[in-house]
C-alpha cells in the first residue's frame, strides 16, 4: 500500500504509444511518383552502346566427323546409313569408310 496513489496516476493518464503511418505512406506514395517518371524517361532515352565491328565476318564451320546415332529398338546408324543390329562387321566397314573421308577424328554419338 506504499506508493499506491502514484501507480494508478500513471496508469490513468491515457498515455498510448501509436505510430503515426501517414507521413511515412506520403513519402512512399511521392517515391513511387518519382521512380515511375524516372523509369518512363529512361526507358524512352535508351543506352547508347558503342559495339564493336568484326574484323572479318567469316562464318565458323561445323566440325565434320562421324555420326552415330543410336535409335530406339537397337538400331545403329553410321552419318545416316542403317546397321542391322548385331552386325558389328558391316559397322567396322562403315566406320571405316567414314574416317577415310574425313580427315577429323571427331565421332559423334
Amino acid at each position: 500500500m506504499h506508493g499506491g496513489a502514484a501507480e494508478e496516476s500513471d496508469a490513468d493518464s491515457g498515455i498510448v504509444a501509436e505510430i503515426n503511418i501517414t507521413p511515412l505512406t506520403d513519402i512512399f506514395l511521392v517515391l513511387l511518383i518519382i521512380f515511375m517518371v524516372t523509369s518512363s524517361v529512361m526507358s524512352q532515352l535508351g543506352v547508347q552502346v558503342n559495339l564493336p565491328k568484326a574484323s572479318s565476318a567469316t562464318a565458323q564451320s561445323q566440325p565434320e566427323g562421324v555420326i552415330i546415332t543410336l535409335l530406339p529398338g537397337g538400331t545403329i546408324q553410321v552419318n545416316s546409313e542403317s546397321i542391322a543390329v548385331g552386325d558389328y562387321k558391316s559397322m567396322e566397314a562403315k566406320l571405316r569408310a567414314a574416317f577415310q573421308k574425313t580427315t577429323s577424328r571427331l565421332v559423334i554419338i
